[in-house]
């Protein structure tokens, strides 16, 4: 056998050779040769089938990349000519028009593409963009900066073929177009969405407005322009924290105008309230960065002074401010005037304190400086504040003892000092405290002056005094009653419907009602109509601590009281000082001669009942007849009494 091995270069493929089978063979030289030839050529045409099918498959390869090419071509065509976007192609370096879609044509106002390439891209702008800059500078800068970058957005203006300029924004695109480096422009008309942001900004800007004069109204007074009530209170609260920061005091000055009203009244509120703003403006000018002067309405304004080192600023800062309320102001040709109360309170305080609270001080003291004499200023004074509010404390806890029910009615007999006889009681009131025991009304009536409350314990008093009036009643004991009522409430209008509603419970005994002679005096002409009604009732009344009021011929004609009980002071006094005695000898005429009974309050000892009976007095009460006493212990005494001896003796 003799092979050969197929060398294809440096790399053996296979073999060849020839062998002997039937008899035995040596080769040659020659046949080795043969043999190495055609191995040789087998190795050749191996190559060139190999060659040949590479060439079939770049062949096909090609082929099938160019089908893709076109079937891409096609696509994109496609798209291009279908695009609601209006599409261009512009080529460097003259930025021609290579080719456009239907949509650009439309957009812009042309038949066809054929014409529309007819242009160029600065023909269908205008000579200056928005911006200010030249159309054709600015269109050659961003298709070279596209050229450089790749890509570009913007917005731009245009033109059509009949001149109507729209806004469009521009996309553009360096690309490949069939072999050629060109831009590829997409341009989308945004006129009516340019328009519709302008609508919206528009809009937006008229929100804006509408929020600052909103703002403003809440926070301002329109006829002014100060600071109203709400703003006030925000910069005060924040003048607290920053006084309590620094360590330096704030003043809150209430100022209020005197005599404002008398220009509404006799120019009108058109002419007051230029008044105002021209005043508010004086005032507004005086004032320092960082104090605030804000109106609370009608003629009323608060200023609210910062960072104040002690009290003289204060007095510069509210005369300059006073002044300035006090200038002359020209409203319509008039030169009109008025000035200004204040009050002035202070922060930080002794005391925790809030912003509320601050305003209502310094209201007090405006009021302070009104009723001194008005155009000036007062400070708010704690320690009378302190007292007021202990006041109010006590009014709350005489309150609350009625709704307890902690009061009690005493009864003082009055008596015939001549004959003996007991001829009523005076109902007095006492306070059966938890705490501080029986407390007398001097120690809380005095509270109750000119309050509401008054009334609803004068018709406690009257309700008690009335229902234990028909108590004595049923234990054979047909008393009268005497009922002490405050100057409120005869001035009420209900008064004599709640009298009447009282007596007809009255089935025995007679009803007195004690009356202070100045509260009668108060209101001469209602007290006489009080007393005429009452009278028709069966119904008698006192003039209780007479002498001590404005006692005169006139108001006791005018008064058509029946009785007249002489105050304590006069009878208590009398046996010593000889002024006290000359005033209870005038009223003894004074009650002879309009024929009014007379009571002596006071009678303490059996020598001022014997000189009271020498000067023709015969009723009386006090501690030298008897003590007030619980209503039980009324008929046990009325069975003791027994008069002085001195006082039986004594002759008419």
């Amino acid at each position: 056998m003799l092979s050969v091995p197929l060398m294809d270069v440096d790399r053996c493929i296979g073999f060849v050779g020839i062998d002997a089978v039937h008899r035995q063979v040596q080769f040659g030289e020659a046949e080795q040769e043969m043999l190495k030839l055609f191995a040789v050529l087998l190795v050749n045409i191996k190559r060139r089938r190999q060659a040949a099918d590479e060439l079939d498959q770049i062949a096909a390869e090609r082929r099938s990349a160019y089908r893709a090419l076109q079937q891409s071509e096609q696509r994109y065509r496609a798209l291009f000519n279908n695009s609601r976007d209006a599409l261009i192609i512009i080529a460097p370096p003259d930025w021609e028009f290579v080719t456009c879609n239907r949509a650009a044509v439309e957009l812009f106002g042309f038949p066809d593409v054929l014409t529309m390439m007819q242009y160029s891209l600065v023909d269908l702008c205008p000579e200056y963009q928005t911006d200010g800059r030249r159309s054709d500078e600015s269109a050659r800068h961003w298709l070279e900066q596209t050229m450089a970058e790749g890509t570009h957005f913007f917005e731009w203006l245009h033109l059509d073929r009949q001149g109507r300029e729209f806004t469009c924004a521009v996309s553009l695109n360096r690309s490949d177009w069939s072999g050629q480096t060109v831009i590829q422009g997409t341009v989308r008309d945004i006129t009516e969405q340019k328009k519709a942001e302008q609508a919206l900004k528009r809009q937006s800007e008229e929100m804006a407005r509408i929020n600052r004069e909103l703002q403003r109204l809440a926070h301002y007074d329109t006829v002014t322009r100060l600071p109203n009530r709400n703003l006030l209170a925000d910069r005060l609260q924040l003048s607290m924290h920053q006084a309590d920061r620094r360590k330096l005091g704030i003043a809150i000055a209430y100022l209020d105008l005197d005599g404002f009203k008398s220009i509404n009244d006799q120019y009108g509120h058109d002419i007051g309230d230029q008044m105002l703003a021209e005043l508010a403006y004086e005032m507004h000018s005086t004032l320092r960065e960082g104090d605030t002067i804000a109106r609370l309405g009608g003629d009323e304004f608060v200023a609210v002074l910062v960072d104040l080192p002690g009290l003289e600023a204060v007095h510069s800062l509210m005369t300059r401010l006073l002044d300035a309320a006090a200038s002359v102001v020209e409203v319509q040709g008039m030169q009109l005037q008025v000035s200004a109360s204040a009050g002035v309170t202070f922060y930080p305080q002794s005391e925790p304190i809030d912003a509320d609270q601050l305003l209502r001080q310094a209201d007090q003291a405006m009021y302070q400086a009104k009723l001194a004499g008005r155009s000036q200023f007062s400070l708010f004074d704690t320690v009378r504040d302190k007292a007021l509010k202990g006041q109010q404390a006590r009014i709350e806890d005489v309150r609350e003892a009625l709704q307890k029910d902690q009061f009690r009615l005493q009864y003082q007999p009055k008596v015939n000092m001549r004959t003996g006889e007991v001829i009523g009681v005076e109902a007095l009131i006492r306070w059966q405290h938890p705490k501080d025991g029986w407390l007398l009304p001097g120690e809380f009536l005095p509270l109750l002056q000119d309050h509401p409350l008054s009334i609803e314990l004068d018709d406690w008093v009257l309700a008690q005094a009335i229902t234990q009036m028909q108590a004595w009643h049923k234990q054979g004991l047909p008393l009268t009653v005497s009922i002490n009522l405050c100057a409120m409430q005869i001035q009420q209008p209900d008064f004599m419907t709640k009298l009447r509603a009282q007596m007809k419970r009255c089935k025995a005994g007679r009803v007195e009602l004690e009356i202070v002679e100045s509260s009668a005096l108060d209101d001469i002409n209602q007290v006489s109509e009080i007393i005429d009604a009452c009278s028709e009732l069966g119904v008698r009344v006192a003039l209780d601590d007479f002498g001590t009021g404005y006692s005169s011929l006139t108001y006791l004609r005018r008064l058509p009281a029946q009785i007249l009980k002489i105050d304590h002071s006069f009878v208590r006094d009398m046996l010593d000082d000889r002024g006290d005695l000359a005033i209870l000898e005038g009223i003894l005429v004074l009650a002879s001669a309009f024929d009014r009974e007379v009571v002596a309050e006071g009678v303490e000892t059996e020598a001022h009942g014997v000189r009271l009976l020498e000067l023709g007095c015969e009723l009386a009460q006090g501690f030298g007849i008897a003590r007030p006493m619980a209503a039980e212990n009324l008929a046990a005494w009325i069975k003791s009494w027994q008069p002085p001896q001195s006082w039986l003796n004594q002759e008419r």
